[in-house]
């Protein structure tokens, strides 16, 4: 299953939902969500934003895990 984890970027950059939200435009909704891990997917637009403002790779937002 591929999972999003985002919660170690907003550890490392010491920021929070508000701050990626004013800074990104993604909606604190889409924020929370890929932060709880209640979402089923991302957007790409959103991907290439999160990835701009952490300054990282998609591979440290999301991975796949075995369901095993």
């Amino acid at each position: 299953m591929i999972v999003v984890d985002i919660e170690y970027q907003f550890y490392k950059h010491k920021t929070n939902a508000s701050k990626v939200h004013e800074q990104t435009g993604i909606a604190k909704s889409t924020i929370s969500k890929l932060k709880n891990g209640q979402t089923k997917g991302i957007d790409f637009e959103t991907l290439d934003k999160l990835c701009k403002y952490f300054s990282c790779q998609p591979g440290d937002l999301i991975e796949y895990k075995s369901e095993e």
